[in-house]
């Protein structure tokens, strides 16, 4: 589809987990401890958002807006 994830494959290239919800396909990756933050830059004026992933599973624990200028 439209929609882009957050993956992680094995050695064998099997998809070992795929993120629960779908992110920006213009994000910056950040890994720090046991999470994944995602900073989506969505390109069409949105709010730009911060994802938080469990890093072992993938899945979506928050979703952080930061307040505008």
């Amino acid at each position: 589809g439209n929609n882009y994830y957050l993956g992680r494959w094995n050695a064998d290239l099997t998809l070992d987990a795929k993120s629960s919800d779908p992110i920006s396909q213009n994000s910056d990756v950040t890994f720090y401890g046991d999470k994944i933050y995602l900073t989506g830059k969505s390109g069409t004026g949105e709010a730009t958002t911060i994802q938080v992933f469990n890093a072992s599973d993938l899945k979506l624990i928050k979703t952080i807006t930061p307040p505008s200028k």
